[in-house]
Order: structure tokens, then C-alpha cells, then sequence
């Protein structure tokens, strides 16, 4: 009996070192597994890329990102038409149908959603419209992601006041366009996506309102000239933020404030006047172009 007793303690040490041990090597197993996780996460930057921070690190680089949003906005869409891009004359096609302004190339209905706007048959499903929403709420995330990194970078405050003030005149245009197009909107000024997704829809006043702030910013912060630009009429100065402030009070019916905007820009005739010939309207950097 008693044999049997030390044979079964016997037993019970055994199997309670064995649980031990295995207790033991589980940890240990468990422990690897997440320094190996951690590692398989734990990558290198991309190769052909680079991140937020080195973009905001010196002013070429932040040149290049802001550049690159006038660039998105100028490029023509899929089709080569113009159509598809909002903010390379697609708005203005688009609406010159609408009020039989022009008359579409495809009149004999080779592309329906193109006569849809010249018929006034417009329905939330035309590829068109389609374009125009899925383009311009892009191009705001850009500009705010800009806006971001552009104010927790290192840059000197200078370069940082005018970048700011180009990329509010570049928000106010966007958000200008959308609350034409649509009414009330959602309106954004984060790139929080996922706080993003839930916005309700905007009253379009308070939206013209942040319009109005963005270009009062844009108007104090930029340049009144093209000497950062080398000359160059292609990226928005002071009085491209005036007078896209003038209309933006004419849509508001704030006539006074349309007049005193419009009328600033008048009498800059040094930089601003009327072309002595027709054919000088439309060149680079002609007299007539502010933006």
C-alpha cells in the first residue's frame, strides 16, 4: 500500500514537471512568435517613394507636392475631351451644354451621357456627373494632407505662409465647385477618412463661409506678384485669391464685397489690363491672365 502511495506521488511530480516544462516552451514559443511578428511588420520605407516627413523636410521637395496638385487638377481626364476632369475645362463644357451655351460633337447620340446634359436629362447615374464628384473630393483630400504636413514641418515660416496660402485658394476653388455642382456637401478639412466617411451633408452657407475664410487666408498669406514663380502666371498669387474671392461674393450676393475685390484688381493696371489685340488674349502670360 505504502509502495503504492510513493509510486503515485512519484507519478504526480512527473506529470506536474512535465506541465512545468511545457508551460515552459509554450512561453517561449509564444514569446518568439511576436518578436517574429513584430519583424515581419517592422519594413524598410519604399525604395521608390518617399514619406510624409522627408516631403516636408526642405522646400524643393514641398514645392514638388504642392506643383503636384495643380497638376492632378489640369490634367486632362480618360476620354483626352476634357470632359472628365472637372478642373480642366470639364465644368465648363459640361455647363455650356446644360445652358445651350454649346452644342455636344456627338449631337446624334454616340455618347449619351454627354447629350444628357445638352438634353437637361441628367440622372445621378451618368458616368459624367459621376466623374466630377469621384475627381474633386480627391483633389481636396491632397490639399488637405498638404495643409497637414505643411504645418508640422521644419520649413521657415515664410515659405510655409505662402504654401498655405496656395493651397487654401486650391481648397476654396475645389470646395467652390462642389457646393455649385451639388448644394450641400459634406465639407472637409481633414484626412481623416474615417471620420470623413460618417459627415453628414453641409448647409451650403456654411460652406460658402469656409470658401470665404480659405481666400481671406490666401489673400493675406500670398505673394502679390509672380516673382516666385519666375514670371510665370501659373500658380495663384494674391490677386488670383481676390478675384476668386469677387465671384464667390457675387454667387453670396454680397455685391459690395464683389465690387471692392473685383475693383482691386482693375486698378492693379500695371499687372492687369486689356490686351491691345485680340490674338493677345489668350497668350502665355498675357496681361488679361491672373491665374
Amino acid at each position: 500500500m505504502k509502495l503504492y502511495k510513493k509510486h503515485n506521488q512519484d507519478c504526480m511530480t512527473t506529470v506536474g514537471r512535465l506541465i512545468k516544462y511545457r508551460i515552459i516552451i509554450y512561453c517561449f514559443l509564444l514569446l518568439t512568435c511576436c518578436i517574429s511578428c513584430k519583424k515581419l511588420v517592422d519594413i524598410d520605407p519604399p525604395v521608390n517613394s518617399i514619406t510624409t516627413s522627408q516631403v516636408f523636410s526642405n522646400i524643393e521637395d514641398a514645392r514638388k507636392a504642392l506643383i503636384g496638385i495643380y497638376s492632378n487638377m489640369a490634367l486632362s481626364g480618360a476620354g483626352g475631351d476634357g470632359l472628365d476632369n472637372p478642373t480642366n475645362g470639364g465644368l465648363t463644357i459640361s455647363g455650356g451644354m446644360s445652358a445651350d451655351e454649346l452644342i455636344p460633337f456627338n449631337a446624334g447620340g454616340a455618347d449619351p451621357d454627354v447629350t444628357d446634359f445638352y438634353t437637361n436629362t441628367l440622372l445621378g447615374t451618368n458616368s459624367r456627373v459621376l466623374q466630377i464628384w469621384f475627381q474633386l473630393y480627391p483633389f481636396l483630400f491632397h490639399t488637405n494632407a498638404f495643409l497637414e504636413g505643411l504645418q508640422a514641418s521644419p520649413l521657415p515660416q515664410s515659405v510655409k505662409d505662402r504654401f498655405t496660402g496656395e493651397a487654401k485658394f486650391l481648397r476654396a476653388l475645389i470646395n467652390f465647385y462642389l457646393v455649385n455642382l451639388y448644394g450641400d456637401v459634406p465639407l472637409i478639412t481633414t484626412t481623416d477618412y474615417e471620420s470623413n466617411a460618417l459627415l453628414p451633408r453641409t448647409p451650403s452657407a456654411e460652406v460658402y463661409l469656409a470658401i470665404i475664410n480659405d481666400l481671406k487666408d490666401a489673400k493675406n498669406l500670398l505673394p502679390a506678384d509672380y516673382s516666385s514663380q519666375a514670371g510665370e502666371r501659373v500658380r495663384a498669387n494674391k490677386w488670383a485669391a481676390a478675384a476668386l474671392l469677387a465671384r464667390v461674393y457675387l454667387y453670396t450676393m454680397d455685391y459690395a464685397g464683389a465690387e471692392a475685390e473685383a475693383t482691386s484688381i482693375i486698378s492693379n493696371t500695371a499687372m492687369y489690363s486689356l490686351a491691345g489685340e485680340p490674338e493677345d488674349v489668350f497668350l502665355k502670360n498675357s496681361l488679361e491672365a491672373i491665374l
